[in-house]
């Protein structure tokens, strides 16, 4: 039996994603890609590459976005430790 791979919308990455869902929020690639590492290594999931989490995240809806800040992601909120 092969393992089926999660589709957009469901899954730990889609739960994580739609928990730190904030229309007004900006972060860079890595604090996310870090965030949700952080989340996955601790709900024992496999966290993937940052390649992986940024076009997981774009299929997801979120959108991409460069400031002088550096590249990031509009739309998703770090959680506050």
């Amino acid at each position: 039996m092969t393992k089926r791979l999660p589709i957009a919308g469901e899954g730990p990455l889609a739960a994580w994603i739609e928990r730190n869902r904030d229309p007004l929020a900006w972060a860079t690639s890595t604090a996310l890609y870090s965030a949700w590492k952080s989340f996955a290594d601790q709900a024992g999931e496999h966290a993937g590459t940052l390649k992986w989490f940024m076009r997981q995240l774009e299929v997801h809806g979120v959108v991409r976005e460069r400031r002088k800040a550096g590249r990031g992601f509009r739309g998703l909120k770090l959680a506050q430790l």
